[in-house]
């Protein structure tokens, strides 16, 4: 639902509230006489029937109304309170497989950073990052609220990178087939479209339907770079946890292994 839909909803409870201050005005005035009426030189019989009428639409707008806000209005609403909280899942999905991704370059080039968010690295560094391999990697991270790591040793570079910005891609596009989403803040619907569009995420989705492709077409260290940007960026829409560092007494969870 676009802008003008928005502003043509809004224009419908204007003019509901305009036709019933009308309506409850005629029903004070035929009705109970609270309010006088003007003279007319019409038979009394048909004063009768106009105000009978007008007092039957008077009930019809009451009538409308309550049924619209009953049947339609709240109906909607709570549909709409279901989309947005998916959808803010996917949001919140969305981020965290970005935040794998950064973590293990993190880790890979030994890259200072001040919180386990990742939000407070010089964006240069990922500059540094090279063409994706298909050598395997010994890579594991853990959330904050788990005590059981994620162990992905014996999958390829490749592959376990290929996976999670897949995954990135899937719940971008999901939100943005969402009608109901796009009533959210603007920036953030331009924001996610430009994340499951953006250079690193397009190309990985060109190596994951050409697995004959061995190299990522163009600069991986720049796009690498836009894509924490990015990343940096959804930070304030999305609930974050911390990637620990494995510590004493931490279960190794099943190998997970993208080929």
């Amino acid at each position: 639902m676009n802008r003008k839909s928005l502003e043509w909803l809004c224009n419908i409870h204007i003019w509901l509230i305009i036709l019933n201050a009308i309506a409850l005005l005629f029903i004070l005035q035929i009705v109970f006489e609270l309010i006088p009426c003007w003279e007319c030189d019409w038979p009394s019989d048909k004063i009768g029937r106009v105000n009978s009428f007008v007092v039957d639409l008077a009930v019809g707008v009451f009538t409308s109304t309550f049924f619209y806000y009953l049947l339609v209005y709240l109906g909607e609403r709570k549909r709409s309170k279901g989309v947005r909280r998916v959808m803010q899942w996917r949001l919140n999905a969305m981020a965290a497989n970005m935040q794998i991704v950064i973590g293990y370059y993190v880790v890979k080039y030994n890259i200072k950073c001040d919180d386990f968010k990742y939000l407070k690295i010089n964006q240069e560094a990922f500059k540094q990052a090279s063409n994706l391999t298909r050598y395997k990697i010994d890579y594991w991270f853990r959330w904050e609220n788990s005590d059981c790591a994620m162990n992905v040793c014996g999958s390829t570079e490749r592959g376990f990178i290929c996976n999670y910005i897949d995954l990135v891609k899937h719940h971008a596009d999901r939100i943005m087939e969402s009608t109901v989403f796009s009533l959210e803040d603007t920036k953030l619907i331009e924001l996610v479209n430009r994340i499951g569009r953006c250079e690193l995420v397009s190309h990985i989705e060109m190596l994951n339907h050409n697995s004959k492709l061995d190299a990522y077409l163009g600069d991986y260290g720049n796009a690498l770079m836009n894509f924490y940007l990015f990343y940096c960026s959804l930070a304030s829409y999305v609930t974050i946890s911390d990637i620990k560092p494995i510590e004493k007494g931490c279960k190794l969870g099943i190998p997970f292994v993208y080929s």
